[in-house]
């Protein structure tokens, strides 16, 4: 699998005016001279308008390749932050299976993302097979409690850095994330008021984690 890279422009205050017609200018010019190219989205979170994500996965085939995808994420985030001085904030996920391509959450009109955040010292090989498995055991659940096809995609994974939070006290965080594509953002609003919702997310709250969600609208 590829590499997920998150940039959030807006995570400080932007200069003032910044449109989202200037990011998509600004990551084009970015991604000029790139090869290769990454898989790419632009959007606007649904929940704070002021910040912009850009949301590109980095697929490698060769082995030399593979060997330059760390330099070449470096490059285009240096391009795209040059703008923005210092308002901006860039993770990696490493998913267990592409954003992109057919079934692929990324390029759903509507886009959710979940982080969970676990003190790194705990975190072992064994401990995100447990997570995994939890996650997955919600998921059952949950999907049952959504009519038709409004669930547009699912993917899952572990930030790669290692992060900060305000409630983990003498750690790093490592963070597990999940991303999921929804046709509208009324489809996962109206999910949260399902029985199997209810059900199913005690099994989530067993973590004790903290957690961040937040929603992305594609605009490209």
């Amino acid at each position: 699998m590829g590499v997920l890279q998150i940039i959030q422009l807006g995570a400080k205050p932007l200069p003032s005016g910044t449109t989202l017609e200037q990011v998509e200018r600004n990551t084009s010019e970015a991604l000029k001279d790139l090869e290769p190219r990454p898989e790419l989205t632009i959007g606007r979170q649904i929940q704070n308008k002021d910040i912009f994500q850009i949301t590109s996965e980095w697929n490698m085939t060769s082995g030399s390749a593979n060997q330059d995808a760390p330099s070449l994420r470096k490059s285009f985030v240096q391009s795209v932050e040059s703008g923005y001085d210092n308002s901006h904030s860039v993770f990696h996920v490493a998913l267990n299976r592409s954003a992109f391509g057919k079934d692929g959450p990324a390029t759903e009109r509507v886009v959710e993302y979940v982080q969970n955040f676990f003190p790194a010292s705990e975190v072992t090989p064994e401990f995100q097979k447990k997570i995994e498995k939890d996650f997955l055991e919600f998921d059952e659940i949950y999907k049952a409690g959504v009519a038709g096809d409004k669930l547009k995609g699912l993917a899952f994974g572990w930030v790669v850095e290692e992060l900060e939070h305000d409630d983990i006290k003498g750690d790093k965080a490592k963070c597990f994330t999940i991303m999921r594509g929804w046709g509208e953002m009324s489809h996962f609003e109206e999910s949260l008021k399902q029985e199997a919702y209810q059900k199913a997310i005690q099994i989530l709250f067993a973590w004790g984690a903290p957690f961040k969600m937040w929603h992305i609208e594609r605009n490209i």
